[in-house]
């Protein structure tokens, strides 16, 4: 579900029916970030927020997806390549 795309920065979506999961994406837009290194930079930033149904996903589980997903998010080489896909 995105919700960026009409202004919104942050959400929670709600599962219906059958659903087991669903991620919601905000917009993202430009913020002042400290680098590893502790420098500055601007960068775009988005809030993302996943919701699943705990009596079939273990949270573990998700938490792993969401670490993933941040993962290859950040690294440009990783999302090139699944882009691909």
């Amino acid at each position: 579900m995105n919700f960026g795309m009409m202004r919104t920065d942050m959400f929670t979506p709600v599962l219906n029916g059958q659903e087991v999961g669903i991620l919601g994406v905000g917009r993202s837009v430009k913020e002042l970030a400290v680098k590893d290194d502790n420098s500055t930079a601007i960068r775009k930033m988005a809030y993302f927020s996943l919701l699943y149904d705990h009596r079939i996903i273990d949270g573990v589980l998700a938490s792993r997806f969401f670490g993933s997903l941040a993962e290859v998010i950040e690294n440009e080489s990783l999302l090139k390549e699944v882009l691909k896909m």
